[in-house]
């Protein structure tokens, strides 16, 4: 796998080491993700190194898009990787009312973003979700986001999902 400028940890663990929050970044060792990238496309690092991980060169003569329901947070000192439509932790749900949409999970949320952004999470994580994300001192703008009015927060299968309708 790789190409221009790919990296790889090695397994080194410094790669991993973090001592709090909002230093978890996901980094792909290949520099050509087609489609819309999983978690296993991806290895959880501490942000220092995010540098060594740049991929440049040739376009890889696909269409590729961000996957915002993926992130990274500092768990026992480690770096990990996480999908929120799978996470117990943010979105384990029993019915709807429990969910909301949320604009990505960046550790500010965004004020407005098209359908391609939107994830679901359980209502009563906002807090725990920003503890894991955010640097302490983290100040985000005071605005109200604004969602596409066809999209709603389900809890299906026991998940909380971002449901839009056409």
């Amino acid at each position: 796998s790789g190409g221009a400028g790919a990296f790889s940890s090695g397994g080194d663990p410094a790669w991993k080491s973090c001592p709090g929050a909002g230093q978890g970044v996901l980094a792909t060792d290949n520099c050509c993700l087609c489609g819309t990238p999983e978690l296993g496309d991806f290895e959880a690092i501490h942000e220092s190194h995010l540098s060594q991980c740049t991929c440049v060169g040739p376009a890889c003569g696909c269409a590729s898009a961000p996957n915002p329901s993926l992130a990274a947070s500092c768990e026992n000192g480690q770096c990990a990787g996480w999908d929120i439509r799978t996470s117990t932790k943010y979105a384990a749900c029993t019915n709807d009312t429990e969910c909301k949409l949320r604009m990505g999970l960046e550790c500010c949320e965004g004020c407005q973003s098209g359908e391609w952004g939107l994830i679901a999470m359980r209502s009563d994580a906002e807090s725990a979700l920003q503890q894991a994300v955010c640097a302490p001192d983290t100040a985000c703008d005071a605005c109200v986001p604004t969602y596409p009015p066809n999209a709603t927060a389900q809890c299906l299968g026991g998940f909380c999902q971002g449901v839009v309708t056409p």
